[in-house]
């Protein structure tokens, strides 16, 4: 189990109290990484180095149930 900051077994809730869908939490983390990878592409041209290695894309075999394990 991993944990962040000594804390594991998250669970993400809508405003309802409900968990959220998988494909809604991996939708909503594929896009803080499209949207991280797109800023360091643009620092990396302002600072005139290489972009940092790209986080990895939320796909079908590497969802967030795989990654975190069963909300």
């Amino acid at each position: 189990m991993q944990e962040v900051e000594g804390i594991s077994d998250f669970v993400f809730t809508n405003t309802l109290g409900r968990p959220y869908a998988v494909n809604a939490v991996n939708s909503a983390l594929d896009n803080i990484i499209k949207a991280y990878n797109k800023w360091d592409g643009a620092q990396a041209v302002k600072e005139r180095r290489e972009p940092r290695a790209e986080l990895l894309q939320i796909s079908e075999k590497s969802d967030c149930e795989s990654l975190y394990g069963r909300i």
